[in-house]
């Protein structure tokens, strides 16, 4: 236990990473930002470097760009023994940082235990869906993004986008697809 709570420690130093071994579909990095995939790698080695029964639960950003690229994503990576404990990391273009440790248990949450498109695909999805309708309405609007796979029969790891006005947050779209979706041309 001294040895997680001391390397996890240690995490809070900027980690910096290369960009060997990341997952496919374009982990773009840009002055928007960064996608989901872009350190999922690192934040994976990190994670298990700490505690190697941890599991990735989810990866969210509640400031997407219209690309799929986010100044941070959240990976929040879960105990798969007892007592249960969520572990948060905040990946962003220079660093990675171990952010905290946290008992609350995600109600209707499962492990991603699939492979998953990545956040500019998502985006596009979305857009296609009808978020580039939805933004032309309301150009104030903000777009979050989360990354999870829930328990329930048959489950699929998902992409959950929301599209809501800044400045009247009654106007909002919301949109959930198969994260293992590809477009079709």
């Amino acid at each position: 236990m001294k040895s997680s709570i001391l390397t996890l420690s240690l995490c809070f130093l900027v980690l910096c990473c290369s960009k060997e071994g990341l997952p496919t579909q374009a982990p773009l990095e840009g002055e928007n930002g960064i996608t989901a995939s872009y350190k999922a790698d690192a934040v994976e080695h990190l994670a298990l470097s700490s505690d190697s029964t941890l599991k990735l639960m989810s990866i969210e950003t509640n400031a997407m760009n219209v690309d799929g690229t986010s100044k941070s994503w959240l990976f929040m990576y879960c105990r798969t023994l007892s007592p249960f404990r969520g572990y948060y990391f905040t990946a962003t273009l220079d660093s990675i940082i171990f952010d905290s440790i946290s008992t609350r248990v995600p109600v209707g949450s499962a492990f991603i235990s699939q492979t998953w498109v990545n956040s500019s695909i998502a985006a596009q999805i979305a857009e296609s869906m009808g978020g580039k309708t939805f933004r032309s309405s309301n150009p104030d609007c903000s777009i979050t993004a989360d990354l999870g796979e829930p328990v329930v029969p048959n489950p699929a790891v998902s992409w959950w986008i929301m599209y809501r006005s800044i400045t009247d947050a009654t106007k909002y779209q919301s949109f959930t697809f198969d994260a293992r979706t590809m477009p079709t041309k």
